[in-house]
């Protein structure tokens, strides 16, 4: 919405209130939705109920993708469905993402491509965009960026040595930034909203 025009909320709203319907609002990126609906200064301030939606059960998503894969007589691979739930943790977006381009193989009766090589097609179809994204980084960015992609503990004395910072407070400025960015969301901890970035990165 404010990628449009910033008085588009006030506008919105303004329609919005005279409606006896109901109103959904949907969207992926966690802090752009907080902004809009608890931060004081917005119109939505307070205007409806915040529901954050979880990842979807593994196994439930287990079935969903066996069940359209055997629907449309494409054959998987022992070890396809675990990939792809381990790489993508249940997000819906990348999830269906991955899955649609190995479904893609698989149909065309390419068996012999396995999921790694799938995945590096995707990353590899991507990589010009990262390396721009990546060279528009500050150097504390970047490395805040190998701390988000490896560490459990980002701010543990061994991860700060690992990846060249002195105190807390320099990683915690270079993450906050790269969520400024929407590079990284916040839940808990820190995670890239972009899971092939995060592969990209990984596999500088």
């Amino acid at each position: 919405v404010l990628r449009f025009s910033q008085d588009l909320p006030k506008k919105l709203r303004s329609v919005i209130q005279h409606q006896n319907n109901a109103f959904l609002f949907l969207g992926s990126k966690r802090h752009a939705m907080k902004d809009l609906f608890q931060n004081p200064n917005s119109p939505f301030y307070n205007s409806g109920i915040v529901l954050p939606l979880e990842k979807i059960p593994r196994e439930e998503f287990r079935k969903f993708i066996e069940r359209w894969f055997k629907r449309t007589r494409v054959r998987l691979q022992k070890g396809d469905v675990d990939g792809v739930l381990s790489f993508t943790e249940g997000h819906p977006y990348y999830t269906q993402y991955l899955c649609h381009f190995l479904w893609e193989k698989r149909r065309a009766g390419d068996d012999s491509t396995g999921l790694k090589s799938v995945l590096q097609g995707i990353v590899d179809a991507n990589s010009g965009f990262y390396e721009r994204l990546h060279a528009g980084l500050t150097t504390n960015q970047r490395k805040a960026l190998a701390v988000a992609a490896t560490e459990e503990n980002a701010f543990s004395q061994g991860a700060l040595e690992k990846h060249g910072f002195s105190t807390t407070q320099t990683l915690q400025k270079a993450l906050q930034a790269l969520e400024a960015k929407e590079v990284l969301d916040k839940n808990g901890r820190y995670a890239f909203t972009d899971l092939f970035f995060r592969e990209w990165v990984l596999r500088r």
